[in-house]
């Protein structure tokens, strides 16, 4: 769909994290086509003075329907109420973040 209407997701994510879902879910590893619906800027972090700085590394791209298959198929896929009940009480007590 993404692809048929000429939409683009873009994603800034770091290459380890990208490496990450090529070893868990079979997601491409390289390659860029100006087609694909799903482009990847892969950046790591680099000593700039006294602080760090986000530096591209390189940029990937695959189809959103490879996206949503690789996720779709993960067999380590955790339970949705789970998940957000963690992800929930981590916010409450990180952030004092209240949910309704």
């Amino acid at each position: 769909m993404y692809e048929a209407w000429d939409v683009k997701s873009y994603w800034v994510i770091q290459e380890y994290i990208y490496q990450n879902l090529v070893n868990r879910y079979g997601m491409k590893s390289d390659g860029y086509s100006a087609e694909h619906g799903a482009r990847f800027a892969l950046y790591n972090l680099g000593p700039n003075d006294d602080r760090l700085t986000l530096k591209l590394e390189r940029f990937v791209s695959t189809t959103v329907d490879n996206v949503y298959q690789a996720m779709r198929d993960n067999p380590n896929l955790p339970n949705k109420d789970k998940f957000v009940n963690v992800l929930q009480t981590k916010l409450r007590a990180k952030l004092g973040v209240e949910f309704g």
